[in-house]
């Protein structure tokens, strides 16, 4: 596989990453690709399904049953004064 670089100002400046890292060409090329999709958001539709799967996430939490009240996980957490157990 192969990836052909016809700007000379891209691959100076691929080369100076690579001689400043210690790495080689196709070592710096990955690094910065992967660093600038780290640093760019999701495209709307992306967001869109992320958002959609932490709803349903958050409608099967509320739906799990409580197995305590509040007043028996605070009896149990914490003593008479308050403190953790």
């Amino acid at each position: 596989m192969g990836l052909s670089i016809k700007n000379d100002e891209t691959e100076r400046l691929v080369r100076e990453l690579a001689k400043r890292r210690g790495v080689g060409v196709t070592t710096a090329i990955r690094l910065a690709v992967s660093n600038e999709l780290a640093n760019t958001p999701l495209a709307k539709k992306d967001s869109e399904k992320i958002k959609a799967a932490v709803c349903d996430i958050q409608k099967r939490w509320k739906s799990v049953p409580d197995l305590m009240s509040q007043e028996e996980a605070d009896n149990w957490l914490y003593d008479a004064d308050g403190m953790p157990r």
